[in-house]
């Protein structure tokens, strides 16, 4: 399923600094895979560990799928005009990060896009300075610290709406001062800081849907960590990405030592999470079937000529578990990873079936029908 979305970026935002190249090249309308779209919502949304009482556990294609008419450009049905506003707000703002950061992959290179407040808690837990803050309004904290594949470091935050281009652009001006609560007195490690917004329409609307990228704040350089070393912060990227990634295939203790060790405390796995990966290995042979759906709703409210996806499978790169289960020491482990294996981007790979998302750790979210 194959949407267009309007593409602009705020060239002013970026001050006396010149506009990125790969983000002033962008195409003014980009023809947008929204299954994969879905999918990238799906991953940015769901939490870095599984609790089984977190929205996203549900998935978004699984949420969102009916959602969207069946036009040319991306837009909602006429039905979802008399959704509880609650609802329509849900969908703004996680479509806000599922779509935005689905374009900042394909074409901007961003292959991490890591929750910042797991981040902070093992990049240093001595500092979280903002940790309480609310997770609404100006004070609240950035949604993403991203990594591309050169390993340039991204602050990143997500806006969405359905309201009006006009609200996006009144939304996306309050990420500035979010963009700086992360802390003060740090140099020039964090490559570039960008505010993402979605507007996705109403059916009746006149304007079309838009991904709108600016950078209101130049200065946000100087505003970063403090006394962590650029590897260390690479380094606690991949970190949490990896627990996110071993989360969803069903390494849940793996994942809850890499979400709660620090960094610089990272080491030897201990015996009971190799067993847990040594019977993970053997039960599954490196693919998970996650879920599969069997829902009469796709069926009785979907457009007639839309396929609804009714299967999700990851398969598991078996060889990075591999290289785990020989050498336990985490830290060696994600060097690799960061200077081997992660230089590939994320990838959409679309068949007659569905689609399937290469993540660039070698794990592949296959959704077909």
């Amino acid at each position: 399923m194959f949407r267009n979305i309007d593409v602009s970026h705020d060239p002013l935002s970026w001050g006396s600094n010149p506009v990125p190249s790969i983000i002033a090249g962008l195409p003014t309308t980009r023809l947008t895979n929204i299954w994969a779209g879905l999918m990238h919502t799906a991953l940015r949304t769901s939490p870095p560990i599984r609790h089984g009482f977190h929205l996203s556990d549900f998935w978004a294609w699984f949420r969102y799928f009916n959602a969207f008419s069946n036009t040319k450009d991306l837009r909602l049905r006429p039905e979802w005009k008399d959704i509880d506003p609650h609802q329509k707000g849900l969908l703004g703002d996680e479509l806000g990060m599922g779509l935005t950061t689905q374009l900042l992959a394909e074409k901007v290179g961003i292959v991490d896009f890591v929750d910042t407040i797991y981040y902070l808690r093992v990049i240093n837990p001595r500092a979280l300075n903002f940790i309480r803050r609310p997770t609404r309004g100006p004070r609240k904290s950035p949604d993403f610290i991203g990594l591309d594949s050169s390993n340039k470091i991204y602050v990143i935050e997500c806006k969405g709406t359905q309201s009006s281009r006009k609200e996006l652009f009144k939304n996306m001006n309050g990420g500035v001062p979010q963009k700086t609560n992360i802390g003060a007195n740090i140099g020039h490690r964090i490559h570039s800081s960008l505010v993402a917004g979605l507007f996705i329409p109403q059916y009746e609307n006149r304007d079309n849907a838009l991904i709108h990228i600016m950078d209101p704040n130049p200065d946000f350089f100087e505003s970063l960590f403090s006394n962590i070393s650029t590897e260390t912060m690479i380094r606690a990227i991949s970190q949490i990405s990896l627990a996110k990634h071993f989360s969803f295939i069903g390494l849940r203790n793996i994942s809850a030592y890499l979400l709660k060790t620090p960094t610089l405390n990272l080491g030897k796995l201990s015996e009971e999470y190799m067993i847990e990966l040594k019977s993970w290995l053997k039960k599954t042979l490196g693919t998970n079937i996650l879920v599969t759906i069997e829902n009469p709703l796709f069926k009785k409210f979907s457009e007639a000529n839309l396929k609804t996806p009714k299967r999700l499978e990851i398969n598991t790169p078996t060889s990075l578990l591999e290289l785990l289960l020989k050498n336990r020491n985490m830290t060696e482990m994600l060097d690799e990873l960061i200077y081997t294996h992660k230089q590939d981007s994320w990838k959409t790979v679309d068949s007659n079936f569905g689609i399937s998302i290469h993540s660039p750790y070698g794990f592949e979210y296959v959704l077909s029908t």
